[in-house]
C-alpha cells in the first residue's frame, strides 16, 4: 500500500512538472524549463545522453530555445576602464 501512494504522489509531481515545464516553453524561459526537464528526467530515471548517442537536428531549436538571452553585442562591449586589447604579457 505505500509502494502505491508513492507512485501516485510521483505520477502527480511529474504531471504538475510537465504543466509547469510547458508553461516555461511558452513563455519563452528556456533556461528555467532545463532544470525542471532534468528533475523529471531524474524523477522518471531516464538515462543521460553518451557521447556516441545520435541527435536529432531537427529538436536543435527546441533544445537551445532562443539564443538572443542577452542584447546583441553585450559581449563586445568594453567596460568603463578596461583596457582595449588583449593583457599585456609580463
Amino acid at each position: 500500500m505505500p509502494n502505491d501512494v508513492a507512485n501516485v504522489d510521483r505520477a502527480k509531481a511529474v504531471a504538475l512538472m510537465r504543466e509547469a515545464l510547458d508553461l516555461l516553453d511558452r513563455a519563452g524561459r528556456s533556461e528555467a524549463a532545463i532544470y525542471l526537464q532534468h528533475a523529471i528526467d531524474t524523477v522518471e530515471r531516464r538515462p543521460v545522453m553518451g557521447s556516441g548517442d545520435p541527435l536529432d537536428l531537427s529538436l536543435i531549436g527546441h533544445i537551445l530555445g532562443p539564443l538572443d538571452v542577452a542584447p546583441r553585442g553585450h559581449h563586445l562591449r568594453v567596460r568603463k576602464g578596461q583596457a582595449k586589447g588583449p593583457a599585456p604579457v609580463v
